[in-house]
């Protein structure tokens, strides 16, 4: 499937809007950072509770959307090959957001997200694991 020249087409096309997703995403942590350094310094900055869920989130959606990207355009066999190294944004975003939610009072619009994406966050290195499909006999 990886030969086909129109997949390969449609994953360039696929691959610009996910590098923009990702940016957008990228900047708003970075924004929201340099906001929260400007007003309360840095120790301040790093331990607010809604820009360790928006780097976890930025984590652990991008590792994903990633993944996503690998299986579609390059197949099984890069999932497998994705699957490991994948674990450990999956989560270190996961932690971020354990991190976040322990701050966040329970009326805050964000403090369920940060549960989903907790949970998503540590299951996902294994549904990657299981999606690389049978190992090929030798």
């Amino acid at each position: 499937m990886a030969g086909n020249k129109l997949l390969g087409c449609w994953g360039v096309i696929v691959g610009l809007f996910v590098a923009l997703f990702l940016g957008w995403m990228s900047f708003e942590v970075l924004v929201h950072f340099f906001a929260l350094l400007s007003t309360e310094g840095i120790r301040g900055a790093l331990a607010d509770a809604f820009l360790l869920h928006k780097l976890g989130e930025l984590l652990i959606i991008s590792t994903l959307v990633v993944a996503t990207y690998v299986g579609v355009f390059r197949g099984r066999a890069a999932i497998g090959r994705f699957s490991a190294p994948a674990r450990v944004p999956l989560w270190a975003g996961a932690a971020l957001n354990l991190a976040a939610r322990v701050q966040l009072s329970g009326a805050d619009r964000f403090s369920t997200w940060t549960v989903v994406l907790m949970i998503v966050g540590a299951l996902s290195p294994w549904v990657l694991w299981a999606l690389r499909g049978p190992k090929r006999s030798s």
